[in-house]
């Protein structure tokens, strides 16, 4: 059997092989390979291992992690492409003639496999029963709220309302982080957890704490804004001049969400043109404030990011971009 697990959420890339690996016999050889030099490795390896006699008759597994001819080619250096495929046709011909003693595992954890990559096309057409393609890529807005609320409810535990909102706002949009955190609370032992356990189990981020510090700013809330405030020095380093542009940046999502809901966007919609982590958090607070009062916030970190000098900050490109 093939597999070929890829996605960005990697601590499910990362589940689906353990739980492969520990259905496979006890006495299985399990070969690792890594697949990340394009000029060193090919189909070729791992056919060698996968053809190998033992000398003793038990099953065998090749573990690759992160195999480059699954790639996009976007970010990587140009090099000519082959007349033919070697890898493709490779793999296309073992796809055919398979060793039914023998599993191969393509393991893509923390990108997704190019379905325009020729191997991937090869796996997606080949039978189920030779070759199975099971992908983790980006929930969308609704997708990950509905998979966060399932995989808390599935968790052995009950949650207060602000350490839902503590959870969501530090996974930063990754069904991975809600998993290990559900890990973490059930080595934590506790069964009711509230935001004070979220706070001590979960580790620190610092695009939630910029946000906070953003909502405190339009909330006028100084006891939430220091507290945010001395979080983000201490987790980031960001000096002073640092972290005005980030929060002129982040009131200005919130003023760009607020916008696009007024023009009908979709949450989909809103979140692809603003690219912001903190997204659903942003949709929220857009809904609570005008544009005109994001407006007046935005203005007069502007004039305090100008007042910063001297010492001029590469995060201040931020401002510009909106981002």
């Amino acid at each position: 059997m093939i597999y070929l697990l890829n996605g960005k959420e990697s601590w499910l890339v990362l589940r689906d092989k353990r739980r492969i690996m520990e259905q496979l016999p006890e006495d299985t050889v399990i070969t690792e390979l890594d697949g990340s030099d394009r000029k060193s490795f090919s189909m070729r390896d791992i056919l060698d291992v996968v053809w190998t006699v033992s000398l003793f008759e038990s099953r065998k597994a090749v573990v690759v992690t992160d195999p480059w001819f699954f790639m996009t080619g976007k970010g990587e250096e140009k090099e000519p492409k082959p007349r033919k495929n070697i890898n493709a046709e490779l793999l296309s011909s073992y796809c055919r003639n398979p060793n039914d003693d023998c599993d191969i595992l393509f393991v893509c954890a923390g990108w997704n496999a190019s379905k325009a990559a020729a191997e991937y096309k090869v796996l997606s057409s080949c039978p189920k029963s030779v070759a199975s393609i099971i992908s983790h890529r980006d929930l969308r807005f609704g997708d990950l709220d509905t998979a966060t609320d399932k995989a808390l409810s599935e968790s052995n535990h009950t949650f207060t309302r602000d350490a839902v909102e503590e959870i969501r706002l530090r996974a930063a949009g990754s069904i991975s982080e809600i998993y290990r955190a559900i890990e973490n609370f059930d080595l934590y032992g506790k069964k009711d957890i509230n935001r004070e356990d979220v706070i001590r189990l979960m580790p620190p981020n610092a695009e939630a704490d910029l946000w906070r510090l953003g909502e405190a700013l339009l909330k006028k809330d100084t006891r939430l804004m220091i507290r945010a405030y001395r979080d983000l020095k201490e987790l980031s380093g960001y000096s002073d001049t640092d972290i005005i542009p980030l929060i002129a940046s982040q009131i200005r999502r919130v003023y760009n969400s607020r916008l696009c809901a007024d023009k009908g966007m979709s949450d989909d919609q809103i979140i692809a043109y603003t690219g912001s982590k903190t997204a659903r958090f942003d949709l929220r607070n857009s809904s609570r404030y005008t544009t005109a009062s994001c407006s007046v916030c935005s203005v007069r970190w502007l004039i305090w990011t100008r007042a910063s000098r001297p010492g001029r900050s590469k995060k201040r490109a931020a401002w510009k971009t909106g981002c």
